[in-house]
């Protein structure tokens, strides 16, 4: 199971390589984009993670508040969590 989803990554690395190197696309901050796609490619999270903790950071944004908990151990993410009494 586990190569399959390393297979199927390493497709998407591919294809979004693929993109931002064509002409045929314009790609707004294409930098960052491609900063997301080299994170994405080492790390554990789902690309648009990347792409949004990217941009956060381009903005200047300390930090990201999410749900998921494999993206809030990336840097300047910022888990948030629920218990029986509601959000904290």
């Amino acid at each position: 199971m586990k190569q399959c989803c390393n297979s199927l990554k390493l497709k998407i690395v591919k294809i979004i390589a693929m993109i931002l190197s064509t002409d045929l696309f314009k790609i707004q901050n294409s930098q960052v984009i491609r900063h997301a796609l080299k994170e994405y490619k080492k790390g554990g999270a789902d690309f648009a993670d990347y792409v949004v903790g990217r941009i956060n950071n381009y903005n200047q944004w300390k930090y990201t508040i999410i749900f998921d908990k494999k993206a809030s151990l990336l840097n300047s993410f910022e888990l948030l969590a629920v218990n029986s009494e509601g959000l904290y």
